[in-house]
């Protein structure tokens, strides 16, 4: 079998049982130690919800990805747009335009419920600066095509997922496994991520232990602090010292979008054309 992300030969690890029913295999790549099911046939059945039952961090899981995407991007442009490909509901896009990001959404699954009105549209946007994906990589069957996908928006790509732990756990007893929901199918190490990004030319940095960038090296948001490989005794200090800073200097946050959107729905629905209105229009290109 050959691994998904490098093409070398993968060697079977164990035979896992999805969704308390469907038998498959488990492969892991001897190059690249990426991870992945193979065959994949309970995808229709595991989707019957977009969102399972068992991900009750949603809410959690938005906020805190807000608090970590705001400082990560508050240092570029204002100019810039941002698109989060995966977004489910839309609530992460939501959250980051309310703290002043014009953030759109690529779902082609879910109803965005939170963020109609701000689909992804390079021809008419151009590319975008950035590209979030908050716990989409595990669900990726084809993980190289929907790379090539995300590139289409941006050659930055910002994402999350846990990856499988050096302690080697048994599988089905890793909780991030998801072979209760069925909807987890691939897993990744870093040398599998930045196998990912030296095919496309780009390089892998590790920000924490479940966020990762794959960009060009010469990317703003490669000069990014990072929370991984640094000793607890320096994380410290440097929590310490951002303490200080915020009684001296407390950041400046961007304008909230909410009032400009509400605003431009509002005439949108009295002109009977909301269907038809993005909330960045004034931003196409040409």
């Amino acid at each position: 079998m050959k691994c998904k992300i490098c093409g070398d030969a993968s060697k079977s690890l164990s035979k896992e049982q999805v969704l308390g029913k469907h038998f498959t295999n488990l492969y892991e790549c001897q190059s690249c130690n990426f991870i992945f099911m193979d065959p994949i046939y309970w995808l229709d059945e595991a989707y019957q919800r977009p969102i399972t039952a068992l991900d009750l961090g949603y809410v959690e899981r938005n906020l805190r990805s807000a608090d970590f995407v705001e400082q990560l991007l508050a240092p570029l442009p204002p100019s810039l747009l941002f698109v989060d490909y995966g977004g489910g509901t839309g609530m992460f896009v939501r959250m980051m335009r309310d703290r002043g990001f014009r953030f759109h959404i690529v779902e082609p699954y879910t109803e965005t419920t939170f963020a109609n009105n701000c689909e992804a549209n390079v021809d008419r946007f151009g590319r975008y600066g950035a590209l979030t994906a908050i716990e989409v990589f595990e669900h990726l069957p084809n993980p190289i095509a929907s790379f090539k996908e995300m590139l289409t928006f941006s050659s930055a790509i910002l994402f999350t997922t846990e990856l499988y732990p050096n302690s080697r756990p048994a599988f089905g007893t890793w909780w991030y496994s998801g072979l209760e929901h069925g909807q987890h199918v691939s897993f990744h190490s870093e040398k599998s991520l930045e196998a990912l990004g030296r095919q496309f030319g780009l390089k892998y940095k590790r920000l924490s232990s479940n966020w990762h960038l794959i960009a060009p090296a010469d990317h703003a948001l490669m000069n990014s602090p990072t929370k991984w490989g640094v000793s607890k005794w320096r994380r410290r200090v440097t929590k310490l010292s951002h303490k200080v800073k915020f009684l001296f200097s407390k950041p400046k946050r961007r304008p909230s979008l909410l009032q400009e959107d509400y605003r431009l729905m509002r005439q949108a629905f009295r002109s009977g054309t909301p269907e038809h209105t993005h909330l960045d229009h004034i931003w196409e290109k040409g």
